[in-house]
């Protein structure tokens, strides 16, 4: 991509929908995309519907506006979904920092940048914009809403996938307006990541060096009875057989007329595990937010957050991606400083893509 697109309000077609999924690999070269409208779409993104694909370096900003918001099934503002059946691809150095609203009876997968990643890796990318999510039907849809990926899933090919040197500083809302009593639909949400369909005995997800530094709120209204379950995690909603590892959450919660209560976890809301897979390794979170805490995880204050004790802790003898919050940019909690490689696409003399690695240093 050679410049930023957004100057005045686009009506956007996402690139790849249903079986004609993008398979490609795309550069953005570090620039941004932004006013862009979605109408009459079910899978919303820059990117509809992705298999097998690369996308690099692209960052989206607001505003972001929906037509018919009633058909749309999976939400991203990067990627709607990943193909059935094919690896989803990779996705690196992209940001999100568009706030947008939804209010939909149908949309399930919901997330800062991806909605639905099936067999998805993603390193080094972001959410700064605000989630607002209203479901405003007794629907029995389940509905997955994560700052980064609203589900996230492998497959039987006992293949790991993982998500790491990510955060969230978005604020999740989530409003229950429902027309009866007693509703069955269940709701996940997760600072990182909504809902972690992995598999406790193959292939499962991996987290590292992720934090999320949000508000997650839940107001349900109408129903007198939730006969399902709102899970809400500080970095996780839900997780079958994911490992997390040397990340922290200063994840908040509200909650209001939620009968029975959200189970609430301060790392991960509910962890199905086994004896092989399922666990929480060097996890904190801020002792300030009320919640439950994971075997594996220690809650601190938030001055010994913000502290280079805290980074030290959270960084392995190897492994070092987490820095003081010098400019205040995080609340002057630890922020993510990697050596990235910025991407540029080339021709080649063969007329083939390739490309060159410039590398930089910065935040993802």
């Amino acid at each position: 991509m050679n410049g930023s697109v957004g100057t005045k309000e686009y009506v956007w077609q996402p690139i790849g929908d249903g079986d004609d999924c993008f398979q490609g690999h795309y550069n953005g070269g570090g620039h941004t995309i932004g006013n862009i409208y979605y109408k009459d779409v079910s899978n919303v993104g820059i990117f509809g519907t992705i298999a097998t694909a690369t996308i690099d370096s692209v960052t989206i900003v607001g505003p972001v506006g929906f037509a018919n918001p009633g058909k749309i099934n999976y939400c991203g503002m990067l990627v709607g979904r990943t193909d059935k059946g094919a690896m989803g691809g990779t996705l690196s150095h992209c940001r999100n920092q568009a706030s947008f609203t939804i209010t939909t009876d149908k949309a399930q997968y919901i997330g800062g940048l991806v909605g639905l990643g099936k067999k998805l890796v993603m390193h080094s990318c972001s959410n700064e914009g605000d989630i607002t999510v209203t479901t405003t039907a007794s629907t029995e849809n389940d509905v997955y809403v994560g700052g980064l990926i609203g589900s996230i899933s492998v497959a039987s090919d006992k293949l790991n996938y993982s998500v790491d040197s990510c955060y969230n500083r978005g604020h999740i809302s989530l409003e229950c307006n429902y027309t009866t009593d007693t509703v069955t639909c269940k709701r996940y949400v997760g600072g990182i990541i909504g809902y972690d369909k992995g598999n406790t005995s193959s292939g499962n997800m991996e987290l590292a060096f992720c934090y999320s530094n949000a508000m997650i709120s839940v107001t349900v209204t109408g129903a007198k009875y939730i006969n399902g379950m709102v899970t809400l995690g500080g970095l996780v909603g839900y997780s079958k057989g994911g490992e997390l590892r040397n990340s922290y959450s200063h994840t908040c919660f509200s909650l209001s007329n939620l009968h029975p209560p959200a189970k609430l976890g301060c790392i991960i809301g509910e962890h199905e595990t086994s004896k092989n897979h399922g666990w929480v390794r060097n996890c904190y979170y801020g002792s300030s937010c009320s919640c439950l805490s994971q075997i594996g995880s220690t809650g601190k204050t938030d001055d010994e957050m913000k502290s280079q004790d805290f980074v030290d802790l959270i960084n392995t003898d190897t492994e070092k991606p987490f820095v003081m919050d010098d400019k205040d940019e995080n609340d002057g909690f630890p922020i993510l400083y990697t050596k990235c490689r910025h991407r540029v696409t080339i021709r080649t003399n063969n007329d083939a893509w390739g490309t060159v690695a410039k590398p930089i240093k910065r935040e993802p």
